[in-house]
Order: structure tokens, then sequence, then C-alpha cells
């Protein structure tokens, strides 16, 4: 809330301060309700889902391609 108002410089009992923190605060619960709480949450909702494993896969491949390609190389000498 400290930091809202800060950023808005706004006092606290401004609706709009109220408004925006009670959003944030149900956004974060629904997130949690979703997939939980912690490290190992979001980790097993992202290995149980295929569609989010495809993507992670496809990140860790571009990246080890990237590396394999020598693109590093090559960007630091040109």
């Amino acid at each position: 809330m400290r930091n809202l108002c800060y950023l808005r410089h706004l006092p606290e009992d401004e609706p709009y301060i109220l408004e925006e923190y009670a959003e944030i605060v149900s956004s974060i619960e629904h997130e949690r309700s979703l997939v939980g709480a912690g490290f190992f949450g979001p980790l097993l909702t992202v290995v149980h889902t295929p569609s989010l494993l495809y993507r992670l896969a496809l990140g860790i491949s571009l990246f080890a391609w990237q590396n394999v390609t020598g693109i590093n190389a090559i960007n630091y000498y040109s």
C-alpha cells in the first residue's frame, strides 16, 4: 500500500489506491489458487501441462542451439 501511494503520489484513503490494491490482492489469490504457492507448485504445473512443457523445451533448446552455433563468438567479434 505504501509503495502504491508513493508511486501514484496519492494518499492511502484515495479510492483509486484502494481499488488498485484490492485488484492486486485478488490477482495474487487467484494465481495461487490455480498453481499453488511456493517453488514447487508452479514447477509441477509446468511439468503436468503439455503446452507449458512444450514452451519450456522450446526455450531451452533455442538457448542450447544458439550456443552450439557459436552466436556468442559472432556477436563478440563483430
